[in-house]
């Protein structure tokens, strides 16, 4: 067995371990994820989920950060780590990383553009480039099929105008 290593008992592990995280049970949940990593340490989903767990549950974002970036270096395909990863980055207004990773994740292929686009204008919205921020939430809105996200996606258009407006005045 050279090249490429058998994951069939890890991904029965990490299958196990998302149900946990479901049912709440996040200390089992972590547990099997951290014994996932030791036995098959290039298994890059385990990192997504236990940095999830870090990030939501325990609130070490630096840890969370280091689970991501090896979930994308082990497994650059598996797309959750890259929207996971662009909210620790958001939240510690890091966006230089942020606008590195967003580039990066638009060349995974089946990656949600809407998500991607939604992150950017968002990024262009806290740092008060509107015209920018404007321009990524009508992207946004060009991948969506829900009216209550496409109403909430012209609310944040219609704020970024009004603190536009404030800021010109």
């Amino acid at each position: 067995m050279h090249g490429h290593e058998d994951f069939s008992q890890a991904e029965r592990q990490f299958i196990y371990a998302d149900d946990l995280i479901k049912e709440k049970r996040t200390d089992e949940a972590k547990q099997i994820l951290e014994e996932v990593i030791v036995n098959y340490p290039s298994f890059g989903k385990a990192y997504n989920h236990l940095g999830w767990i870090f990030e939501t549950r325990l609130g070490d974002l630096k840890r969370a950060e280091e689970c991501y970036k090896a979930c994308i270096r082990y497994t650059p395909e598996y797309r959750p780590a890259y929207y996971n990863y662009a909210v620790v980055l958001s939240s510690s207004k890091r966006y230089r990383d942020l606008e590195n990773l967003l580039r990066d994740a638009q060349q995974v292929p089946g990656i949600d553009m809407g998500t991607i686009y939604n992150e950017y204008a968002i990024m262009y919205e806290s740092q008060g480039y509107y015209e920018e921020a404007i321009k990524h939430y009508k992207k946004y809105i060009s991948q969506l099929f829900n009216d209550d996200t496409i109403n909430t996606a012209v609310k944040a258009i219609e704020r970024c105008r009004k603190k536009q407006d404030i800021m010109n005045s």
